[in-house]
């Protein structure tokens, strides 16, 4: 008697899907890396202009009572350092405790407050303006205390 072999029927073989996961997960990726780096272009194409800087002060620290600094241009989400010499205008010693900015959309770091200046004499302020993310024309007023 003669034994016949059944073939079996030839499978296809098993696709593999971790190909396609890894294909996936680069395509989310670059998608999240272009939306991030397309948002930090959005803010950083436009211009902020600064047509003067006033200092104020409501509590009259050092006299300052309104003194003017010329404006700036810069792109928007940057900075600024600045350096302003202010004298002792007071028949006291004085100290500027803070500086803050009263524009909506700017503010004010790395300062090197307290700043004491002497009776008579002059000292240096230094501080960064951080300007808006946004388009900006006008005036910047600084608040000191």
């Amino acid at each position: 008697m003669t034994r016949f072999r059944t073939r079996r029927p030839i499978q296809p073989p098993k696709k593999r899907r971790d190909g396609l996961w890894i294909g996936l997960a680069i395509g989310i990726v670059v998608v999240i890396a272009v939306l991030a780096v397309w948002a930090d272009l959005e803010y950083l194409g436009g211009t902020v202009t600064v047509t003067g800087i006033e200092f104020t002060s409501t509590d009259h620290v050092c006299g300052v009572t309104g003194g003017n600094l010329s404006g700036f241009s810069t792109n928007t989400g940057g900075s600024l350092h600045e350096s302003v010499t202010f004298p002792d205008e007071n028949s006291t010693s004085c100290t500027v405790s803070s500086i803050t900015a009263n524009t909506s959309g700017f503010s004010i770091s790395a300062a090197n407050t307290p700043l004491t200046i002497p009776l008579g004499g002059s000292r240096g302020l230094v501080f960064t303006i951080d300007v808006p993310k946004s388009s900006y024309t006008g005036p910047l007023s600084i608040d000191l205390e």
